[in-house]
């Protein structure tokens, strides 16, 4: 796994990394969430880089240190969606297979619609549509993130405040946690910069953007997944015309980035099928 810097179309600077190891192989971009690092790559990378090239990058701006500048405005779906086009053409790639996770779901979506004839398979896993306005589709999480962000969004002093009340809950985490899978909610710039992100991602029609797709598609939903439920998952699989939905009963929401998962070997199987 090679890890490399470019600008985005912006200017905006990007991290990336690629496997090339299969000649002439095809190519899949493993969309990650918002302020994750590239590390929680790796078992995805692994599992797959026999058989696939792969590239992946780490989210624009959230994770950048307190003395970069960011503003709202470059903090769209779209800014994000360009970011994955700028990757392609400067690993000089026709089309590509996207594989979207959590709030990657909705990035991937969007590119589809940004340049369809890009892409040629669809692959969402425990996908972040914001489906606020269908209480079905909000977990409570969803709807606790709902609350804190915008808070959050407005200054960093706001940020400190919601920082400093998640740090003083006393509940204990789960154990089997990826490593540094909230680092989004430790430092005051981080927590600032991901609300302006959410309120940004949250304004977005992903219902829409599902409707216009026409790939096959594959997705992916957790009976064990407490951030984003199997119903939001229905809901977009009923609007994308050659879809179809796979539900791990023991799957939670990570279970894309552990090594040997269940989630990663229903994906291989659906690519091995169709890419």
């Amino acid at each position: 796994m090679k890890e490399k810097n470019i600008h985005s179309h912006d200017g905006v600077p990007l991290n990336y990394v690629f496997s090339e190891e299969v000649v002439d192989g095809p190519w899949i971009v493993f969309v990650i969430p918002f302020g994750l690092k590239l590390h929680h790559v790796k078992a995805f990378f692994d599992f797959f880089k026999a058989h696939y090239n792969i590239f992946a990058w780490q989210a624009r701006l959230i994770l950048e240190t307190d003395s970069y500048q960011v503003e709202s405005g470059q903090l769209t779906v779209d800014n994000h969606a360009q970011d994955m086009l700028a990757i392609m053409d400067e690993l000089q790639l026709d089309e590509v297979t996207p594989v979207g996770y959590c709030s990657g779901a909705g990035v991937a979506l969007a590119a589809i619609n940004m340049a369809p004839h890009r892409f040629n398979n669809l692959v969402l896993v425990n996908g972040e549509y914001t489906l606020m306005s269908k209480p079905d589709c909000v977990t409570q999480f969803a709807s606790d993130i709902d609350n804190l962000l915008p808070i959050a969004s407005q200054s960093q002093e706001k940020a400190k405040l919601i920082l400093d009340k998640i740090k003083s809950n006393t509940d204990s985490k789960p154990n089997n946690l990826p490593k540094d899978i909230d680092l989004a909610f430790t430092e005051t710039h981080y927590l600032h910069r991901y609300g302006m992100n959410y309120l940004s991602y949250r304004d977005y029609d992903f219902e829409a953007l599902a409707n216009q797709v026409k790939l096959d598609t594959f997705i992916v939903a957790g009976e064990k997944d407490e951030q984003v439920n199997i119903r939001s998952a229905k809901t977009i699989n009923d609007l994308i015309e050659n879809s179809e939905l796979y539900i791990d009963e023991q799957g939670d929401h990570y279970e894309i980035l552990r090594s040997e998962s269940k989630t990663l070997v229903e994906v291989w199987n659906y690519l091995s099928m169709r890419v």
